[in-house]
């Protein structure tokens, strides 16, 4: 992935210095007795999508002079609930928190959306709107828009930072043939990374 789709002047300029960003990896260990996986298709599992897009999400952002924290949950002994994950930004004092995730459906569902707590702020809905842009313009997905429901990692995330949820695209769709390109989780990786950087910038 090349940086200077980034803007090699902001790059330059590091943007986000002194910003603090908490992605959390969706899935993993929690407080269960199984490993948690998420969906499944095309030979993937959520959990391990969703820790590719956040690292790679995360390189992109400190390259913009971000301090990032990818929460992730494939220890064994960290095990927390989902208000308990989220949570964990307000012990980094994050200036946004963002859950990555990935759908699944019947094979042959496609399209991105972003989700909100069903209590969302308004800053809430205005970073969503713009990691959902983002993430339509590099993945080119249907847009599936920005949902409201209640979602236990975004309820325990401390209602000052601004919290949303993403659901990239559909990992068992057909279109995939069997193999989900890196390039995809590449551009999942690079439009949430960019729609953060355009919050941030604006707030």
């Amino acid at each position: 992935m090349s940086k200077c789709q980034l803007c090699d002047q902001e790059i330059l300029n590091q943007v986000l210095k002194g910003k603090i960003v908490a992605l959390d990896v969706g899935h993993g260990w929690n407080t269960t007795a199984l490993f948690d996986v998420g969906a499944e298709g095309n030979g993937n599992t959520e959990q391990e999508l969703n820790k590719a897009t956040a690292l790679k999400a995360a390189e992109l952002l400190k390259t913009l002079g971000a301090t990032v924290h990818v929460f992730e949950y494939s220890d064994p002994n960290l095990r927390l609930s989902l208000r308990e994950k989220g949570k964990r930004a307000g012990t980094v004092m994050a200036d946004v928190f963002v859950s990555i995730h990935h759908n699944a459906f019947n094979g042959q569902a496609q399209g991105t959306e972003t989700c909100i707590d069903s209590e969302a702020t308004a800053e809430d809905s205005v970073l969503a709107k713009a990691i959902q842009a983002r993430l339509i313009e590099h993945l080119g997905f249907l847009d599936r828009g920005i949902k409201q429901q209640p979602l236990g990692v975004l309820k325990g995330c401390p209602p000052a930072i601004p919290a949303c949820l993403t659901e990239g695209f559909f990992i068992d769709a057909a279109r995939f043939k069997g193999v989900i390109p890196a390039e995809v989780t590449e551009a999942y990786a690079l439009g949430l990374a960019i729609g953060i950087k355009d919050y941030l910038v604006k707030k």
